[in-house]
């Protein structure tokens, strides 16, 4: 099966703590994958910036963590997180800033929560 990366809806959501400075949630057709974490790094990207997108994981008993799911077709997985930072910019220069610093202490702590009730899923 082909996925066509046009049909991949893309919603992120800004959150600042320590290199993490957003969420984003992906929906093609029916499936839904929840806590996509867009990353600040040290090296640039592709698209001049220095964010990247990792796969949702769970900490094993270990604490290690495992990826959840992830794409195996490495071109896919380029333009899907290509489209994910490129919304992720998009809604920070609507808010007026280039990354997630001037979000509140109560969205924080609100997108948080949300985190730790979802874990389990």
């Amino acid at each position: 099966m082909e996925i066509d990366v046009n049909e991949i809806i893309v919603k992120t959501t800004a959150y600042k703590s320590g290199h993490i400075v957003g969420f984003a949630k992906l929906q093609y057709r029916s499936l839904v994958i929840k806590f996509f974490t867009i990353r600040e790094g040290k090296y640039e990207n592709s698209l001049g910036n220095k964010l990247f997108v990792q796969p949702p994981s769970i900490q094993n008993k270990n604490g290690r963590y495992s990826k959840i799911c992830y794409f195996e077709n490495i071109s896919l997985w380029r333009r899907v997180e290509a489209k994910i930072i490129t919304d992720y910019l998009n809604n920070q220069k609507m808010r007026g800033s280039q990354h997630s610093e001037d979000i509140s202490e109560e969205e924080n702590e609100r997108i948080a929560k949300d985190i730790e009730q979802n874990r389990g899923l």
